[in-house]
């Protein structure tokens, strides 16, 4: 524990950390320090977050270019998501959304025990769902506000709603239901079509690469 403290406390040097006590700072810190990719973009992402610039990954050159190559996204409505009121979510104590703080966007990983999460193989990739502004993070979250499933979603180079497994993948067939209906849903507000794959190995799509330099494709919801 003391090891670690110190590393975290080293780490946090390197920025204008408000509080090393909350737990989703430490896990930011946690995961910078173990990417190899990506770690430069993360790395100037926290510093900005951390300076109080909230609009950095929106007003960013590559953003804005990649916002410009696609006209047809309403990128308020990608990136906030939609209300979603659900009769089957209400039964179940859950509300879904589209994750909003960047800081738990890292943890999808980490949540579900991924190998998005701390320590795992393709823990880099959770910072490029957080770069990318095609990628988001939909959580669904109990009466408590704990995280009990996720998904991860983006936009294809032909502006379709690419849909990823629901994780951990033991969740309950309903509630991968509930995350097939926000799909659908937000596809039908955003006028965008869904991919929907031709078979299991089906990956005709491409996901462009906006300030990460590398990401896992998490294979799509059956």
């Amino acid at each position: 524990d003391f090891i670690e403290q110190q590393v975290i406390e080293a780490l946090a040097r390197a920025f204008p950390v408000p509080t090393v006590t909350r737990k989703n700072v430490r896990h930011a810190l946690q995961l910078l320090g173990g990417l190899d990719d990506n770690r430069r973009g993360l790395r100037r992402f926290l510093r900005a977050h951390w300076t109080g610039d909230q609009d950095y990954l929106l007003r960013h050159p590559r953003t804005q270019h990649w916002v410009r190559r696609h006209p047809r996204v309403n990128v308020e409505l990608w990136t906030n998501g939609i209300v979603f009121e659900s009769p089957a979510a209400t039964a179940l104590g859950l509300t879904l959304g589209i994750e909003q703080d960047p800081l738990e966007v890292l943890r999808l990983g980490t949540y579900v025990g991924s190998c998005l999460g701390l320590g795992g193989l393709c823990d880099y990739s959770a910072a490029a769902v957080l770069l990318d502004v095609n990628k988001q993070v939909l959580y669904a979250r109990d009466r408590h506000g704990s995280v009990v499933a996720r998904q991860l979603i983006a936009l294809s180079k032909v502006d379709e709603v690419v849909c990823f497994n629901v994780y951990p993948e033991s969740s309950p067939t309903p509630i991968k239901a509930l995350f097939r209906a926000y799909d659908v849903a937000l596809a039908e507000a955003l006028g965008l079509a869904r991919y929907i794959p031709k078979s299991h190995y089906d990956r005709d799509y491409e996901i462009e690469h906006i300030l990460s330099e590398k990401w896992w494709d998490d294979a799509l919801m059956k």
